[in-house]
């Protein structure tokens, strides 16, 4: 075999290892009220019905040191919700602590998907499958697959939830498009959708609202929640919490900085007591932008004779201003839990939320067992 043989063998082989049918299917994800959750059955049904492994496992709550790499051929999956046009800190986390590998890779993540007409409209990613794609080939990892899906919107802070018709629609239309995409990717062959370039001057354009939720807009959203006197304790949104962020204090469900906003308690609480105060939310913003936190500073730095640059006291003032506001957002949420021991302020603030008057949504043919926590294979 000559040299020129010889280079064509190699790049066939590594061509080979990359392209051919993975034995091993491995998907982790993170889901709040099983949109992701659905999509991977999908893919693993699929994986099975071509004689593969299959296993999809959730990340809810991991620990660092538990996270195991994959198996060297298997074809490894991350599927999550897109939250403020970017992956949830939660999932962004477990993939940076992810070991290194090798492995064939592919990224789904779920949209806030709404029904116009006969139309499934889509929703935006942001940086959702951009900083995974990033990382993972930093990693080693060889991107094979992207697929931005949208299923019904589970977003019940900001509409009611869909009808049944409308989420029966949007879900065939999504089961078929994963179909699509799991036989290519399920095949060895790389599946990159036409509309991801289409997309992405458009998800770059929304790039800085991913950057402002990852570092301030979840923690806002955290401190919106809170229970209506319907709560009986039952304690179903702290077991289930996938990131721990709900403890029960006074027999009262409180939500740290930790939530994700993955809609999972609201969406799964029996007594649908747990609401959006939409009320503290506008107050939260009003005393937060209300803040003119630069100004104050370069009067300061002025008057105490320091010599700070412009750039210097922009910066400052945008972490001062960061400091200042999770501070006014936690003081109030504080003030706010406090206040709703009283049944007419609780009742205020039920009946000023507008998830009072909205349905609930999960995904069809999820319930809250489905969340129980399994422990991943040895």
């Amino acid at each position: 075999m000559n040299q020129s043989e010889m280079k064509i063998e190699k790049k066939y082989r590594k061509d080979n290892y990359y392209m051919n049918t993975s034995p091993y299917l491995r998907i982790d994800y993170f889901s709040g009220t099983g949109n992701a959750l659905t999509a991977c059955r999908w893919i693993a049904q699929n994986a099975r019905d071509r004689k593969m492994s299959a296993h999809i496992q959730a990340i809810d709550r991991f620990d660092r040191h538990s996270i195991k790499k994959a198996p060297d051929k298997a074809l490894l999956g991350f599927a999550y919700p897109t939250h403020g046009f970017a992956l949830p800190w939660f999932m962004l986390k477990y993939i940076l602590f992810f070991p290194q590998g090798r492995n064939a890779v592919f990224l789904l993540n779920t949209r806030a998907g709404m029904k116009i007409g006969r139309w499934n409209t889509p929703g935006l990613s942001g940086l959702a499958l951009l900083l995974p794609i990033l990382i993972l080939t930093l990693k080693g990892y060889r991107i094979k697959g992207l697929l931005s899906l949208d299923m019904p919107s589970n977003w019940i802070s900001v509409h009611p939830g869909l009808f049944p018709s409308a989420v029966e629609f949007i879900v065939h239309k999504c089961h078929t498009n994963v179909d699509r995409f799991s036989a290519k990717i399920l095949s060895g062959h790389r599946s990159i959708p036409w509309y991801f370039f289409v997309f992405l001057p458009l998800d770059l354009a929304v790039s800085p609202i991913s950057v402002l939720y990852l570092v301030l807009g979840r923690f806002f959203l955290a401190k919106t929640f809170f229970a209506s006197k319907k709560c009986n304790g039952c304690k179903i949104c702290e077991d289930y919490c996938p990131v721990g962020a709900i403890r029960i204090i006074d027999d009262r469900p409180y939500w740290s900085f930790y939530c994700e906003s993955c809609m999972r308690c609201m969406n799964t609480c029996p007594q649908q007591a747990i609401e959006t105060s939409h009320s503290m939310a506008a107050l939260m913003i009003a005393l937060a932008t209300s803040l003119p936190v630069s100004y104050y500073l370069s009067v300061f730095v002025n008057e105490a004779g320091l010599t700070l640059g412009d750039s210097a006291i922009y910066i400052s003032g945008l972490a001062l201003t960061w400091l200042l506001t999770l501070t006014i957002i936690y003081v109030l949420y504080i003030l706010m839990f406090a206040l709703l021991r009283n049944p007419l302020i609780n009742r205020f603030f039920v009946y000023t939320s507008l998830t009072y008057c909205w349905a609930r949504y999960k995904a069809p043919g999820i319930g809250i067992k489905d969340f129980k926590r399994v422990k991943p294979p040895s």
